[in-house]
């Protein structure tokens, strides 16, 4: 079993962040779609918190958000209360995204194209912040969201199904454990 759904007591942290991330004032930039073929190619909107390590220079991490603090104080929460917090070596990334709804009579595939997030071992983290849908796929596995909704797995080839109704918020976290 690859996803696993971690518990999510809602703290007061965890909903200060939610607030602000859904709030009309939060900062959100487009992004690049994954690959190129237009039927799994989508739009959407993304806020870094914590870059990506390993994509030029530097070679680590940076926080790129004035709110990157408020995510390590719920993410070290969440952690917590999931009695990871002594398996967890750093964090590598994380970003809220958005993805718009897409109407259904817009493509033939609802799906996002395969992909994994890095070339080196880590774990995913995602907190589905809206009601909005659209299943998580790791291999043969799949997780139909719920609003606070928060799931782990293993860093491989995953995608999502698109929401045809509603913005599709999702904060993405990538990590690493230690052995």
């Amino acid at each position: 079993m690859n996803i696993i759904k971690l518990n999510n007591n809602k703290t007061p942290q965890y909903e200060k962040l939610k607030d602000l991330v859904l709030s009309p004032i939060f900062p959100w930039f487009n992004a690049p779609s994954h690959g190129e073929n237009p039927e799994s190619s989508f739009r959407y909107f993304s806020h870094i918190f914590l870059s990506r390590p390993n994509q030029g220079s530097p070679l680590y991490s940076e926080s790129k958000s004035q709110y990157t603090p408020l995510v390590n104080d719920v993410l070290t929460e969440i952690f917590f209360m999931n009695n990871m917090e002594m398996n967890i070596s750093c964090l590598y990334r994380a970003n809220a995204n958005l993805l718009p709804p897409v109407p259904s009579s817009f493509l033939k595939s609802k799906r996002t194209m395969e992909h994994v997030d890095h070339d080196f071992p880590h774990n995913n983290l995602l907190i589905y912040l809206t009601d909005a849908g659209g299943k998580t796929i790791v291999g043969n596995e799949s997780h139909d969201p719920k609003e606070d909704d928060i799931i782990m797995f293993p860093g491989l080839m995953h995608c999502i199904e698109t929401s045809h109704t509603k913005d599709r918020v999702v904060l993405v976290v990538t990590f690493g454990t230690k052995k």
